[in-house]
């Protein structure tokens, strides 16, 4: 006979004792599950709170509103101060504050001469916490552009779809790009997949 049958001859007031215990228990057994199978230890380093997860979801999104309103400071400071930003299909290899800045204020001007509208849409987002502290990110991202040449009406470009990878540090400023490599055709690395798919 389990606990639970034993304690329906019980009185009420004691029936309710032992729920309340049951459900105390089963809370404090309860582990925090990361929203990825889990790596060997010596990758993986454990739960990315939800603070965290926030905090680089909302650089992520900064990261795509700062390129499309053509604001070179803003995009720059995302990134550590050491960062790396890589296009390998274009062969674009930027490292560290002052590449990074030069790059976007060359080509946000060149887009706005150019009187081009970009709209990227962030999509499925995978964040790995890894044991050294930093976060590993895959997303994926739409791009849709727009030239508007003068006197005309817009003229569409298709829309270009790619993904990027992206490495995640804590600086005294917050969560900021250590690297961030985009494209269309890059593999998935192993820490975003189950460890039972291996």
């Amino acid at each position: 006979m389990t606990i639970l049958n034993r304690a329906a001859k019980w009185p009420a007031h004691s029936r309710i004792g032992v729920m309340l215990a049951l459900v105390f228990m089963a809370a404090i057994s309860l582990k925090p599950v990361d929203s990825v199978a889990s790596e060997p230890a010596s990758k993986r380093g454990g739960v990315l709170s939800l603070q965290d997860r926030a905090e680089i979801q909302d650089l992520i999104s900064s990261y795509a509103i700062y390129i499309d309103f053509n604001e070179p400071k803003a995009w720059a400071s995302l990134f550590a101060v050491d960062g790396e930003f890589l296009i390998p299909e274009a062969d674009l290899h930027l490292k560290g504050h002052d590449q990074l800045l030069a790059w976007a204020s060359a080509a946000f001007k060149d887009r706005e001469n150019r009187r081009e509208i970009t709209n990227h849409f962030v999509g499925a987002t995978l964040l790995v916490k890894m044991s050294d502290g930093s976060v590993h990110a895959r997303c994926k991202c739409l791009d849709a552009r727009e030239e508007i040449p003068p006197g005309k009406s817009a003229e569409r470009v298709p829309v270009a779809i790619c993904a990027y990878n992206d490495v995640f540090v804590k600086t005294p400023k917050g969560w900021r790009f250590a690297s961030r490599e985009g494209g269309t055709e890059i593999p998935l690395s192993a820490e975003f997949l189950p460890e039972d798919s291996k």
